[in-house]
């Protein structure tokens, strides 16, 4: 008995996921090492950590969703108990930490948006203090609008094969459908909480900061282009001046990559997700119709392996800076080799002068009670 749900599904999670995984965790942890260094702190890159940060976890959360995939370990009795147990705590936690990346990237529009619209703006830094409870307010603002994937399904669990297989199916509370056509048990107050918090999740989460980042995005593009073709602009600027606005400029043109391949990657998703929540929430049993949102819900996992390419491709200051961080290390590796062969080379020589000590001792005849006796007298 599968985990997963279709073979199409199946071959997501089981060949194409371990390397975007790979790929979106290393590639995450570089963007932190150079994020965190301190000739790259800013507003709008503090907001790029933590949504480094996010990425990460995210992909941690999906992992044993994909291990799930694999015949060895679905077919084993004690993972299928921890994942079956675990299934709805992990999907919040990859919709929480997917929801929280929405609204960090919409937080770096605006700051961006803000930053091209007003110079003395973006020579102004946030303390560490507001930039935590910005940061604060939206990790609890989202987890409370995702925490409906916590209480608001139940699960049936059955054993099978003489209670060897344990395996588990679960319903919406706001669905209309129950398990074997039999009537939904919970309160109609408590079905309409759950759905009134799948709508609140959709438009908050997903469909108004969709929309929001759409027109940040597209009037970044816009008022960056009219400043590139200002002549007032152009002439009568220092060199100060200047230079500061290049750097706005390049910024900007990052966090719009990031922007355009953001919406591209979740769009699709967002759009599975109204369509079923326009159904009612129920179980989808069309096969296509789930093909089709697996497909959708795994473009959101390439979206997270895909920033630090974005990275790399757009900005050459980042670029620079992974260089440095890699002959940094290649150096410090190497310096370590060269301190442990020289100590492995000094512990030699003393071993050597120890044995020669001790053959020379050998090699010297030894004194006698009688001889020295016979001194005495």
């Amino acid at each position: 008995m599968r985990l997963g749900g279709t073979s199409f599904e199946s071959a997501l999670y089981r060949y194409l996921f371990p390397p975007i995984f790979v790929i979106g965790v290393l590639g995450n942890v570089v963007n932190l090492c150079v994020l965190l260094s301190p000739t790259m702190r800013s507003r709008a890159n503090n907001l790029l950590l933590a949504l480094a940060f996010t990425d990460i976890a995210f992909l941690l959360a999906m992992l044993p969703h994909s291990m799930a995939n694999y015949s060895a370990l679905a077919m084993n009795y004690a993972y299928r108990f921890v994942y079956l147990h675990s299934k709805l705590q992990l999907t919040w936690l990859a919709n929480w930490s997917s929801a929280t990346a929405i609204w960090i990237v919409m937080a770096v529009c605006v700051d961006r948006r803000m930053g091209i619209k007003s110079p003395l703006y973006s020579r102004k830094d946030w303390s560490a203090r507001k930039m935590a409870v910005v940061l604060l307010l939206i990790w609890i603002s989202t987890g409370l609008l995702t925490s409906y994937n916590f209480f608001g399904f139940h699960c049936f669990r059955s054993y099978y094969c003489k209670g060897t297989q344990l395996y588990s199916i679960c319903y919406s509370i706001a669905s209309d459908r129950w398990v074997n056509n039999r009537t939904n048990p919970y309160s109609p107050a408590m079905r309409e909480y759950v759905q009134m918090s799948i709508v609140a999740n959709v438009f908050l989460v997903v469909v108004l900061p969709m929309i929001a980042m759409a027109a940040l995005n597209a009037a970044l593009l816009h008022e960056l282009k009219k400043r590139g073709e200002d002549p007032l602009l152009k002439n009568n600027t220092s060199c100060c001046e200047s230079r500061d606005r290049c750097q706005e400029r390049k910024v900007a043109v990052t966090v719009s990559a990031i922007v355009c391949c953001f919406i591209l990657t979740q769009g699709p998703s967002a759009i599975t997700l109204v369509w079923n929540m326009a159904n009612g929430s129920s179980p989808t049993t069309n096969a296509f119709v789930y093909n089709l949102r697996s497909a959708a819900n795994f473009l959101v996992i390439v979206g997270k392996a895909t920033n630090f390419f974005l990275f790399c491709f757009c900005s050459a200051h980042f670029r620079k800076r992974v260089v440095q961080l890699c002959l940094r290390r290649r150096k410090h590796c190497a310096s370590r080799g060269s301190a442990v062969g020289a100590k492995t080379v000094e512990e030699s020589a003393l071993y050597s002068e120890f044995g020669s000590m001790v053959r020379d001792k050998r090699l010297t005849p030894p004194t006698t009670s009688s001889s020295l006796g016979a001194t005495s007298i």
